[in-house]
């Protein structure tokens, strides 16, 4: 099974119909990113349709219709990272289809109509973290 990471990088300004910035056909590990600025119709930065894991990250004024930052198909972790600015019409930050799991992040000044930090589908657990919308 191929398995990506990626690593240290700033991801700005691109644009695609799904993932502004990543497309995630296969496992992919994201660590140390910002994303700023992306934009898509599904998925501002990211669009996954396999596990994620993502951590000490940052997205950062990012656009969609589903998950201003985040689309997910897959299982979706995501640990020590912030979200501020997102937007969407559904899930302002993220719109996950699977499982997803936050741990010890923050969500902040998210806007949707439907849902603004989080729109999850399936199983949500949200450990140690800060929403603020």
């Amino acid at each position: 099974m191929i398995k990506i990471t990626i690593l240290n990088l700033n991801l700005v300004n691109g644009n695609h119909n799904y993932g502004g910035a990543i497309i995630a056909t296969t496992m992919i590990n994201i660590h140390n990113v910002t994303f700023s600025g992306n934009t898509a119709k599904e998925g501002g930065a990211i669009y996954s349709f396999k596990d994620t894991l993502l951590t000490d990250s940052k997205f950062e004024n990012n656009i969609a219709t589903f998950g201003g930052a985040i689309y997910n198909e897959g299982f979706f972790e995501i640990q020590r990272c912030k979200f501020n600015n997102n937007n969407a019409t559904w899930g302002g930050s993220i719109y996950s289809k699977k499982d997803v799991r936050v741990v010890n992040s923050e969500i902040r000044n998210s806007n949707s109509k439907y849902a603004p930090a989080i729109y999850a589908q399936n199983i949500l657990l949200v450990k140690n973290s800060i929403s603020k919308n």
